[in-house]
């Protein structure tokens, strides 16, 4: 897709700007995996939280901003295909990830040996993550086989609601006050996901606000309406010198309030989500209005490129700092862990270019 000189998408809905800061979502998650080797100054555990919302918060806003373009009344039918679009691009990979991380947790051993008593519980574990249904179960074993895949698991089921959610958008976009009552429902969804975190702030909080599917409802959603309302008023932000310069000024305050958000301090109980909610859904408001410079250094080739194999790269990246970790590499000072970094990352976009597919248009 190629954007005009105002900034504004071509008709295929896509803002491209938007893949490299995708890319380096994955690189928080990436570092948090790769923590051994991390340098001890970057707080990973926030980043990969960070990243984590910023996942599932640009994954509706980019549902949100492409339906503006073409809406459509429900049906059935389109939910089906629509399903169906997201398996074809989504599982062949995940699967296969899964497949090889049955290398690291002793089922083959136990199968050669025929000790089935021992491989039981693992081999009912990976079917729940072959069927990408371990984020709905309690107790610890969702991050086994891969790790990354129960994010598969809870952004499919919310990608199963999208059609839904898409519909509700458009109803209340077409009733009296539209763009208000997207507003509204905007900040009813934060309130409800701020509550939902703080009701449940005494519980299992890594299942309960990070791993369940319907916890990341709210940055979903909220992402969706966002992407709806940058797109129905685009229109009516003006051009020129001046607001160019304004938009650049506001990208890069974007930018360092979402680095320096993993610095600040906040309540325990915001830490999986509520804490990156603001940084996050700034950072795309103003990147998806595409008005700055640092938009179009975010748009040139290079850039659309490691973000548009973001997604290659997160399935792909822990099975190869698994694999990475097997040959008794560990800490080994600043320019030892600066390796085993870049080895491991250039790995994995090198695996992920041959694997993904490029873009149509470009």
């Amino acid at each position: 897709m190629r954007s005009s000189g105002t900034g504004i998408p071509a008709e295929n809905g896509r803002a491209e700007q938007l893949q490299f800061l995708r890319f380096c979502a994955f690189i928080m998650v990436f570092l948090w995996h790769g923590k051994v080797w991390a340098p001890a100054v970057i707080p990973v555990g926030n980043a990969a939280a960070e990243g984590v919302s910023f996942f599932f918060t640009l994954s509706g806003l980019a549902s949100g901003y492409s339906y503006f373009l073409r809406q459509k009344p429900y049906s059935r039918r389109e939910h089906v295909r629509y399903m169906w679009k997201k398996l074809k691009r989504i599982y062949p990979l995940y699967f296969c990830m899964t497949f090889l991380s049955l290398v690291f947790s002793g089922i083959p051993y136990w199968i050669v040996v025929k000790d089935f008593q021992s491989a039981r519980p693992y081999l009912i574990q990976f079917a729940k993550n072959v069927l990408m249904l371990q984020s709905w179960y309690k107790g610890g074993d969702y991050f086994s086989f891969g790790c990354v895949g129960w994010f598969i698991s809870s952004i499919m089921f919310l990608y199963l609601l999208t059609p839904w959610l898409k519909a509700l958008v458009s109803q209340l976009y077409k009733r009296e006050n539209g763009y208000r009552n997207l507003i509204v429902m905007f900040v009813i969804m934060i309130a409800v996901t701020t509550g939902y975190c703080y009701v449940t702030r005494n519980g299992d909080q890594e299942f309960w606000q990070y791993v369940f599917p319907p916890a990341r409802l709210g940055e979903y959603f909220a992402g969706m309406l966002l992407g709806f309302m940058i797109r129905a008023g685009m229109d009516r932000v003006p051009d020129g010198p001046g607001i160019k310069i304004a938009f650049t000024c506001l990208e890069a305050a974007a930018l360092l309030l979402w680095a320096g958000s993993l610095f600040l301090p906040f309540a325990w109980w915001k830490y999986r989500i509520v804490h990156w909610l603001f940084p996050n859904l700034f950072l795309l408001g103003i990147f998806a209005l595409g008005r700055g410079r640092i938009t179009d250094l975010f748009r040139m080739r290079l850039f659309r490129r490691l973000g548009d194999i973001s997604f290659e790269s997160y399935l792909l990246h822990f099975n190869i700092l698994v694999l990475y970790g097997t040959t008794g590499v560990g800490a080994a000072g600043r320019w030892g862990n600066l390796f085993s970094l870049a080895f491991c990352l250039a790995l994995t976009l090198m695996l992920a270019c041959l694997i993904a597919k490029p873009y149509a248009g470009k």
